[in-house]
């Protein structure tokens, strides 16, 4: 059982080719409007992909009350923190990964 620690999640998704995350809320939905909903943000998939050294990162599980539009809108986004939180980050091994992030789609095929 890997319990909530965010070090037992690093270490399970340690080094992985591809990791397959949660992250349909931004972290202000998750913090606030859908906190407890059990459902993640891009963020956090972020995070643990960069702390684990996941090398492609696929966020999936897209809120069925989003449109397309403001799925694309959270893609954006999770783009623009994964190139800011590589900025932020002191650490050589974080700003390495992950080296791809994607988002799911019906008929996305990942390559590892």
């Amino acid at each position: 059982e890997l319990g909530t620690s965010e070090e037992a999640y690093v270490e399970f998704f340690k080094q992985a080719d591809v990791l397959i995350f949660d992250g349909q809320y931004s972290p202000e939905d998750n913090s606030n409007a859908k906190c407890n909903w059990g459902h993640s943000d891009y963020a956090s998939a972020i995070k643990l992909a960069a702390l684990a050294q996941v090398h492609q990162l696929c966020i999936f599980h897209h809120e069925p009350g989003h449109s397309d539009t403001e799925i694309e809108d959270l893609y954006k986004r999770a783009l623009e923190h994964h190139k800011q939180y590589h900025l932020l980050q002191e650490s050589a091994i974080a700003e390495r990964y992950p080296n791809k992030l994607c988002l799911a789609y019906d008929g996305l095929h990942l390559t590892a």
